[in-house]
């Protein structure tokens, strides 16, 4: 312990970058003392100010490069909060990305396991790919702006990460925002940028968005906001969130996401995949194995609005749940529109499946959890009634790799893969294919 008392927040350090850790940081050691730095890389030294100190290990932020890696892109940008490898050379990402899932699995489930494993696959778009956004709003000279969170903090700053988002959203929040600045400052009403808490929009391929203020209980968005912002032609459809419930203020048309030639009605709560690229590429696959099986049932758990069931299936019935009660409502519609043959409850999976379907012989379940994964009970259903093929889609690998570890003894993997639905930040997007032994 005494090794660790001459760290301290503030204390300035020379490091040496060697490695990238999970969440995209780099990696430092001093006397065995771990050093996490933002916009650091392997083979870069740098002084670096320590903004967290703890006993085994310590964040930092860079104020000088002293060896530059020649793997750092020309262009720098200022977002490595929100995206840590903003700064790497694309090819640079995957590798890691690829080399850290894979000895996540092998560590984890064995060596076998590389067997099966396929190449990471990379976004062929890389930046200004994100579909939707939110952003807490926070004051800066008596005016709004985008806000973000600093690493491992509640501590907000101002957003500089638009190079992230699709474009058409980012000309959204600067539109909104400054009509909204522009009343409160000519109508003497400063006080009321309290009562504005966060900006949600999601925009689809046509450029057209959906968007949402979270706004103070007691307070109401005046008339002559709320005017300016329908006339905005690419804005459809506009609500306000106030205590987690929604209430529609206006809607031109139906916001509508596309997809692999399908269209999704798609609520500003609901869940959809932030790169359609990728998505599309992933959906593909899935679509690919399925028509190889024989089953006609396809089990779509948390299903969200229906995205990957009615994409994948064919000949097949689709039966649906998720907890999210809009989320089912914008399913069974959305089967209407995309002409397949579906079902959608609101509850627990395990629960909705038993009740709808006497017979599990002839199904092919389909996950695709949030990041917390599957649920020991749900885990406990697929083993009890021996689901003969499974395709799990996470956005979190550590959580996969956990519920790939419990399944383990009653299903063989015969496909993973990770794809780069999130460049420029550490997060990966996996693919496994299950089938019972």
């Amino acid at each position: 312990m005494s090794e660790l008392k001459k760290y301290q927040v503030g204390d300035k350090l020379i490091i040496n970058c060697s490695d990238i850790s999970y969440e995209g940081l780099g990696v430092s050691r001093l006397n065995n003392y771990a050093i996490f730095t933002s916009n650091l890389f392997p083979d870069e030294q740098a002084q670096v100010t320590l903004s967290k100190v703890t006993s085994k290990y310590a964040f930092a932020t860079v104020d000088k490069l002293i060896k530059v890696s020649p793997y750092r892109n020309k262009n720098q940008y200022d977002c490595y909060n929100s995206a840590p490898l903003i700064n790497l050379n694309y090819q640079q990402q995957i590798e890691f990305k690829n080399n850290y899932f894979k000895t996540l699995l092998s560590w984890n489930l064995g060596n076998e396991i590389l067997q099966v494993y396929k190449d990471f696959s990379p976004s062929l778009v890389i930046t200004n790919y994100r579909n939707k956004v939110r952003y807490p709003l926070i004051k800066q000279d008596h005016k709004l702006v985008l806000g973000e969170y600093d690493i491992k903090s509640n501590d907000l700053h101002i957003a500089n990460n638009y190079i992230q988002n699709m474009h058409i959203i980012n000309q959204c929040l600067d539109e909104v925002l400054a009509i909204v600045n522009n009343y409160l400052e000519s109508n003497k009403k400063k006080n009321a940028i309290n009562f504005y808490n966060e900006i949600i929009i999601r925009a689809n391929q046509d450029n057209k968005v959906s968007l949402a203020m979270d706004i103070h209980s007691d307070y109401d968005i005046p008339n002559s906001i709320i005017e300016s912002i329908k006339d905005i032609e690419y804005i459809v459809d506009f609500n306000i969130i106030k205590k987690h419930k929604v209430k529609n203020i206006f809607t031109k048309e139906e916001f509508v996401m596309q997809i692999a030639n399908k269209e999704f009605i798609c609520n500003i709560n609901s869940f959809f995949q932030i790169n359609i690229n990728v998505a599309q590429n992933i959906f593909k696959q899935i679509k690919e194995y399925i028509s190889k099986s024989f089953e006609n049932i396809i089990l779509d758990a948390y299903c969200g609005v229906g995205t990957i069931g009615q994409l994948v299936a064919s000949d097949h019935k689709v039966i649906g749940s998720d907890i999210v009660q809009s989320a089912i409502i914008n399913a069974n519609r959305n089967k209407e529109i995309n002409q397949v043959q579906a079902s959608y409850f609101v509850g627990d999976s395990a629960t909705i499946f038993k009740k709808q379907i006497k017979d599990l012989t002839n199904t092919f379940l389909i996950l695709d959890p949030p990041r917390s994964g599957i649920t020991p009970q749900f885990i406990h259903w697929i083993k009890q009634n021996k689901i003969k093929n499974i395709i799990y889609m996470s956005c979190d690998v550590k959580t996969l790799v956990r519920d790939l570890k419990e399944l383990n003894d009653l299903y063989e993997i015969k496909s993973i893969q990770g794809f780069d639905m999130f460049p420029n930040t550490a997060h990966i997007e996996a693919l496994s294919i299950l089938k019972i032994k």
